[in-house]
This record gives structure tokens, C-alpha cells and sequence, in this order.
């Protein structure tokens, strides 16, 4: 019996720990597990759109600009698009397979002062999980959106805001200047489990058709949802029953 408690009390402990793990991930580069890679709007020498969804580069999650899931059109391979690619950055990478190649079509870009209120939309699973963490790397030109509005939903049509990050105007902010930007998700309790969910985004502030803000390196992390005590416990002395048939 002095051997048998140990692992009852090493069960119940074991119920207790739970590790973040990357729920989607979007370096906006990354295609070998099924991303989509970011790709820039251009007129010549030939019309080149840029993609309205996005699949995670790692994990399962995806990114809406295409009028669906709650979020707007962005025009596209049109003369000054809303929506484009540029170089992106290698901060909030640490830790992840995430690309740290920063040229070429590397993070995704909002531009132009017409999608000032447009929404893109993330949308994911929760399920059997909780306790979800958002974070990423951004940065603006001097005519730039000043502010990014993170809201959320359970519907895809009602959205709450749950935090909005904001730049000063006529300020760039460089990527390396932003650092990694992380969002307060200490309301989100309400989304812990739900099959699934969707994060919006929506800008605001930018003031020429060339303004625009990049963001690169997005991570959605969540650790598993942890049994009631009860339960533990159940699980537990269901072991010791176990355990005292056996004898």
C-alpha cells in the first residue's frame, strides 16, 4: 500500500499540469504542413491577387478577408489594394518551426485608408481546450493604421472586443520597435471548449492609400482543459480499487 499511494497522489498531480501548446500558427511562409503563403498584390505586368483565406501554417486555424465568418472584403490585385504581402520579421518566432526569412512576401498587410473598419477573421477550435493565449509581430507606416481592434465571437456574427492595441499617427513603428505584441485574453474564459470560435481584427486610423500595417508570426496557443477535482479524484480512488482487487 505504501507503493499504491504515491501514484494515486502522482495521478491526481498529473491532472493539475497542463503545458500551452500551439493550438494555429501564421508566418504567412510556411506551405509543407498545408499553409498558404502570403502573396503581394499586383496590377502589372500582370493582375496577381492576394489570397482572401489563409490556412495555418501549423496547426488547424483559418484566416477570413473574403466577406465570410463575420469578416470584410478586402480588394486585391487592384490599384491600391486593402489587402497585400511585404517583408516580414523574425520576432515571436522563439520556440516554434515558424519561417525567420524576413524578404520577399513574408507577413501579411492591411493597406489603403478605405479599409479603415474592414475585419479579417481567424476562426479555430477549442475544443477540450482552454486558457487561449494571442500573440504576434506588427508594425506600421507613418499613414498606417493607428489602431487594431481584437474582438471575438461564438457565432461568427456577434463580436465582443476583448482588447485594442494602438500606434501613434504619423509615427513608423518597425517590427523590431514593436517587439511582440501580446493580447490581454482574461476574457475569454467564455471561450474554453467551444468547438469553434473566431478572433477578428479590425483596423482603424490609416490615413493615404499607401498607409498599411503588417502583421507576421501570429500564434494562437491554449493548454488542455483540466478535469474537475472530482473527477481527479473519481480517477484516483478508481485506481486504488483497482489496485486493492488485484492483492
Amino acid at each position: 500500500m505504501k507503493r499504491i499511494l504515491p501514484l494515486i497522489a502522482a495521478s491526481i498531480a498529473l491532472t493539475s499540469i497542463s503545458e500551452a501548446v500551439l493550438v494555429a500558427g501564421f508566418d504567412f511562409q510556411t506551405t509543407t504542413n498545408g499553409g498558404t503563403a502570403a502573396v503581394a498584390s499586383a496590377t502589372s505586368p500582370a493582375v496577381v491577387a492576394s489570397p482572401l483565406t489563409y490556412a495555418a501554417n501549423f496547426g488547424t486555424a483559418t484566416l477570413y478577408l473574403d466577406g465570410t465568418h463575420g469578416s470584410s472584403t478586402f480588394t486585391t490585385g487592384v490599384a491600391n489594394p486593402q489587402l497585400t504581402a511585404f517583408g516580414g520579421s523574425a520576432v515571436n518566432t522563439a520556440d516554434t518551426s515558424f519561417s525567420t526569412t524576413t524578404s520577399g512576401a513574408a507577413a501579411l498587410a492591411i493597406a489603403n485608408s478605405t479599409a479603415n473598419g474592414n475585419r479579417m477573421v481567424f476562426a479555430l477550435s477549442l475544443t477540450d481546450l482552454e486558457a487561449l493565449n494571442i500573440s504576434y509581430s506588427t508594425q506600421k507606416t507613418a499613414t498606417g493604421f493607428t489602431t487594431q481592434e481584437w474582438s471575438y465571437s461564438t457565432n461568427g456574427t456577434t463580436f465582443t472586443t476583448f482588447d485594442t492595441k494602438s500606434w501613434a499617427a504619423g509615427t513608423a513603428t518597425a517590427f523590431a520597435t514593436v517587439g511582440t505584441v501580446t493580447l490581454d485574453t482574461s476574457a475569454l474564459t467564455v471561450l474554453n471548449g467551444v468547438e469553434t470560435v473566431y478572433i477578428g481584427v479590425t483596423f482603424t486610423g490609416a490615413t493615404a492609400t499607401a498607409g498599411n500595417n503588417r502583421l507576421d508570426n501570429i500564434q494562437f496557443n491554449a493548454v488542455a482543459a483540466v478535469p474537475e477535482p472530482g473527477a481527479a479524484s473519481l480517477g484516483a480512488f478508481g485506481l486504488l480499487g483497482l489496485l486493492r482487487r488485484r492483492r
